[in-house]
């Protein structure tokens, strides 16, 4: 059985591979991308095993009120947390620079500095 930070690494690999078909090259996740994948996986393994302690909680005959509000609380964050790891991936190509942001920073690199009278 694979768990559900598994299923995640499987889907965001393939994803990866899938932009590197198209753009005809391999491409890899930045650092900051592998951070981001790694803790979204955790975080996806983490929710699946609360969720199951919150199945278990509400399947007993008398469920804790307070039990079920805590692990409620924390699959919801785990939830949370697993997507926002996930929005900071970017499969294909970075986006373009703007080029009028890229021509101004060009002229002022190379502005002759003022004459002195």
């Amino acid at each position: 059985m694979t768990t559900a930070g598994e299923q995640l690494a499987a889907r965001y690999a393939e994803a990866l591979a899938r932009a590197s078909r198209e753009h005809g090259r391999q491409l890899e996740w930045t650092e900051a991308e592998t951070v981001a994948l790694a803790k979204a996986i955790e975080s996806a393994d983490r929710a699946e095993r609360v969720k199951a302690l919150l199945d278990a909680e509400l399947a007993q005959r008398k469920p804790s009120p307070s039990v079920v509000t805590k692990l409620s609380a924390e699959w919801r964050l785990l939830n949370k947390a697993q997507m926002d790891y996930v929005w900071r991936l970017n499969p294909g190509l970075g986006t373009a620079k703007d080029p009028d942001k890229v021509r101004a920073g060009r002229a002022r690199r190379t502005r002759q500095p003022p004459r002195e009278a």
